[in-house]
């Protein structure tokens, strides 16, 4: 009786391991100024990967309320005073650099009326 030849196998193709790409880390927010209008709510002015944003707090909710893109602001300070108060919002005249603006705030948020200059 004839052998038959054994079956021919190709060896395992190694793959060179590869290599991750590095994580990029995400640019980190910094608060440029703070101030409390209340006991639960305020304004920061925040420095997010170059671009600054005026942005209120209600308790633990956030919100943005104005973001200056590309405009230079040489003042990081913010001044504020109430304008108007209603039963069921306040209205408070806000100043960053240059810049005036009348904010909104209610019992669970904070929003921009209107940019005067």
């Amino acid at each position: 009786m004839q052998q038959k030849p054994a079956p021919q196998v190709a060896p395992a193709h190694k793959t060179a391991p590869q290599k991750k790409a590095p994580v990029k880390k995400a640019p980190v927010a910094r608060i440029l100024c703070k101030t409390q209008i209340e006991n639960d709510r305020g304004l920061y002015l925040a420095d997010y990967a170059g671009n600054k944003a005026l942005v209120g707090y209600v308790n633990n909710n956030v919100f943005v309320l104005y973001n200056f893109k590309n405009t230079k602001i040489m003042n990081n300070e913010i001044i504020f005073r109430l304008s108007e108060a209603k039963p069921r919002e306040d209205l408070y005249y806000v100043m960053v650099d240059n810049k005036k603006f009348l904010i909104k705030s209610e019992q669970y948020r904070m929003s921009l009326m209107q940019k005067i200059s």
